[in-house]
């Protein structure tokens, strides 16, 4: 699916999203103008190849340009990122160090996915931005790490509570204006 894409005519897109068949991503994928958009996922995606192959993905951003990078991928599983902590951090925190340096040089914004999971539990309270973080596991240290990386990157750290009745991702979330606060493309 590669080569049909990269030969297509259009080659600028207000958003790339990355990892648009997951649960996040899914919900962005229905939500994000669809003209603008470039998806990635492993099937069923404008571009679909091995993300552990990371020198396609840089290939990706010598042909197009974006103005916004929006990462949804992250290997979730709790237990098993404390089996294979090697591909954990390789999609968790290695993916965001190279989307971070080519934000740099390719001057797109990084929207940037993170986990709640890194918050000392309080059922009594929501979390805050200053509250200190635990790399209790590690899925919590590759994500905390993923966040150093990502220092310049506007980071939203979510949990499963975005999916509730109460909290949905809606078109508002997406707009230009909400995530330009997030800081301007550098």
């Amino acid at each position: 699916m590669l080569k049909n894409t990269l030969q297509s005519k259009k080659n600028t897109f207000k958003f790339f999203l990355l990892g648009s068949n997951g649960l996040l991503g899914s919900k962005l994928k229905e939500i994000l103008p669809k003209k603008q958009t470039l998806t990635f996922a492993k099937k069923n995606a404008d571009l679909q190849f091995n993300l552990i192959k990371m020198k396609k993905l840089e290939k990706v951003f010598s042909i197009y340009k974006f103005d916004y990078v929006i990462n949804c991928i992250g290997f979730t599983d709790v237990n098993k990122c404390e089996k294979n902590s090697h591909e954990c951090f390789k999609i968790n925190s290695q993916l965001v160090n190279l989307l971070s340096r080519l934000s740099l040089s390719h001057k797109f914004k990084l929207v940037h996915i993170s986990t709640d999971h890194l918050y000392k539990g309080r059922p009594d309270k929501l979390n805050r931005e200053v509250d200190n973080v635990l790399g209790i596991n590690k899925y919590a240290k590759s994500k905390l790490l993923a966040e150093a990386y990502a220092s310049k990157a506007c980071i939203f750290r979510e949990g499963v509570d975005l999916f509730t009745k109460s909290r949905r991702v809606t078109k508002e979330d997406t707009s230009h204006k909400k995530m330009s606060k997030c800081g301007t493309v550098h």
